[in-house]
């Protein structure tokens, strides 16, 4: 993908119909880690060695390091077929994105889906949304190349190119509903950028189309209160930490991944508040929820005031921490518990936010409350929300109707 090139290649063109010798990318470290690899010379005939040394400076943790590095040369190592050095003179400059004008007309669909990812999906270190959008784009890219659309104007693309993948998805690659949605969903995100710049009149992946349906799953199932307390009198023993993230989600109904990147400072314990800034949350947003009682006793206990509020909440260790814990640390420690009580892998760390909002509603909570509290940009998607977990009162209509 261009972004790509232009992040770990620079000065180089990308050729996807065919491939050229290189080197695979490795991890050297040292004083200064970077990344090596071998990219082709085409004019000289050479493979010649690049280096990569971008962002390992900022990260502290040796596992997130590992990490970081696992994932940037699996994406050198996946373009880097498609890479030679560029021959043009240096002084032939690519026009910037910001400064690209209207009149500007894409030669090929590749070029305009390259164009809205070095746009509007850089990567952001450990954020999934790039790296998923660089995917989608990657495998709708692979059927326009196998298709022999490559330089097809996105203007030109119409609904049977549009049905002709889904097909591809569904006949040849044996996808599931939930997955085709998925990638369509990605593409339809890049070319409705491409719309809003006024690049094509109209988005043909908005249409109505052929696909497979998606089938609901039980996954993230709510707990039942004999669960709860199942779950909670063993991990107060054998995993208190595991237990308080559970309360945070249960009680904010925060992602599991962003109850590990809070920080003191965004527990807001005089306001009852908690903020989430937009770095850390899904819809890049920032906002405030609430701290209800139990939750903020809670935290009145954990008695952090008087720490360094630029710590995180709970580190690896279980305490506040100058880094974060991994990823999915909490997760797998989570995990550890309910397979210990053998419960199903319809149950997982993102439950607790099922049951919190579950049992808010049960408990007469309205719905604009727990649309505010789940950060949900309308009533509608909260109420979708709650259908999803198979959980909205009609109690009214099972009481009300009279007996015949």
């Amino acid at each position: 993908m261009l972004q790509q090139k232009e992040l770990y290649a620079p000065l180089s063109v990308m050729d996807l119909n065919r491939k050229y010798p290189h080197r695979k990318a490795v991890l050297v470290k040292g004083k200064r880690w970077y990344i090596k690899y071998g990219m082709w010379d085409e004019t000289n005939e050479k493979i010649v060695t690049k280096k990569w040394y971008k962002g390992f400076s900022s990260i502290k943790s040796m596992s997130e390091k590992l990490a970081y590095a696992d994932y940037h040369m699996s994406v050198i190592n996946r373009n880097l077929p498609y890479w030679k050095i560029n021959p043009i003179p240096v002084e032939q400059k690519k026009i910037e994105p910001e400064l690209r004008s209207k009149k500007d007309n894409f030669t090929s669909i590749r070029e305009a889906v390259e164009f809205i990812l070095e746009l509007k999906y850089q990567n952001e270190g450990n954020r999934k949304t790039p790296a998923t959008m660089q995917s989608h784009a990657r495998l709708f890219l692979d059927f326009i190349k196998r298709a022999r659309l490559l330089e097809l104007k996105p203007k030109d693309l119409t609904k049977e190119h549009v049905q002709s993948y889904i097909d591809f998805m569904v006949i040849k690659q044996s996808l599931t509903g939930k997955t085709v949605q998925n990638r369509l969903a990605g593409i339809r995100a890049i070319f409705s950028h491409l719309r809003d710049r006024g690049y094509i009149e109209q988005n043909v992946f908005q249409d109505k189309y052929d696909k497979p349906k998606v089938q609901k799953t039980k996954k993230n199932m709510a707990f039942s209160s004999s669960q709860i307390e199942r779950i909670k009198d063993y991990a107060i023993v054998h995993d208190p930490a595991t237990w308080v993230l559970c309360q945070i989600i249960y009680y904010t109904y925060l992602r599991p991944i962003e109850t590990t990147r809070l920080q003191l400072k965004h527990i807001l314990l005089d306001q009852k508040r908690i903020f989430v800034p937009g770095s850390i949350s899904k819809n890049r947003t920032d906002a405030h929820i609430i701290i209800p009682d139990p939750l903020y006793k809670i935290f009145r206990d954990m008695n952090f005031g008087n720490l360094n509020q630029d710590l995180y909440l709970l580190g690896k260790d279980g305490v506040p921490s100058p880094e974060p814990s991994g990823r999915d640390l909490y997760s797998k420690r989570h995990k550890k518990i309910l397979n210990k009580l053998n419960f199903s892998s319809d149950y997982t760390f993102y439950s607790w936010k099922h049951t919190g909002v579950v049992n808010a509603y049960k408990n007469g909570v309205d719905i604009k409350s727990i649309q505010l509290q789940c950060r949900h940009s309308s009533i509608e998607q909260t109420d979708t929300y709650l259908k999803s977990l198979g959980f909205i009162n009609n109690e009214g209509f099972s009481k009300g109707i009279p007996s015949i």
